[in-house]
């Protein structure tokens, strides 16, 4: 599973693998790409590797942090999602829950989808996280695209962008892996 489960991305998994392993993670990331992608899938194995117990390659998909994620009750990793527009009260929230040092393991993750949809005094209120981040938290932002985000916020993360999977290796995955009839992936 892990990396492996996402389709195409092959730089940028390769890059986060590296960084699991050499424990060279950044504070900040931003996941740029369209939508179908897989920004999320990116930032849950990213989240998960972060919080794994393992020595080696992770995530390992066996330890207690490992299956409290699969199992969706993981409580360092949070998740910011909104119907609308992400206002300041739940960056607020955000920035109080991150004051607290991680309950279980040494680290604890945010990812905050849709970041684009943050109003400026969000974006604001985020950057003071951003430049004074906690030595245990990694933020993970999610977007389409970042030209809506401001560019004090942009500068302060790790830019990754999410490129456009060949038609060809779609067709080969939905054949190979979920059954489906040549004709039909096509």
């Amino acid at each position: 599973m892990g990396f492996n489960s996402i389709l195409g991305q092959e730089r940028l998994k390769k890059n986060l693998k590296k960084a699991l392993e050499n424990h060279q993670l950044v504070h900040a990331y931003l996941l740029e790409g369209q939508t179908g992608l897989g920004k999320k899938r990116i930032a849950y194995q990213l989240a998960k590797g972060i919080c794994c117990r393992a020595e080696g390659s992770r995530p390992c998909n066996q330890c207690v942090s490992c299956k409290k994620l699969e199992h969706g009750n993981h409580p360092e990793i949070k998740w910011l999602k909104e119907e609308g527009s992400i206002k300041i009260e739940a960056i607020r929230l955000l920035q109080r829950d991150l004051q607290l040092k991680p309950y279980e393991g040494t680290q604890k993750v945010y990812i905050i989808c849709d970041a684009d949809k943050m109003t400026p005094q969000a974006q604001n209120a985020l950057l003071k996280t951003l430049e004074e981040p906690p030595e245990y938290a990694t933020i993970i932002l999610l977007t389409t695209n970042a030209t809506s985000l401001l560019p004090t916020v942009v500068s302060r993360c790790q830019v990754m962008k999410l490129l456009p999977v060949a038609i060809e290796k779609i067709q080969t995955y939905l054949v190979k892996e979920k059954g489906i009839e040549e004709n039909e992936a096509k």
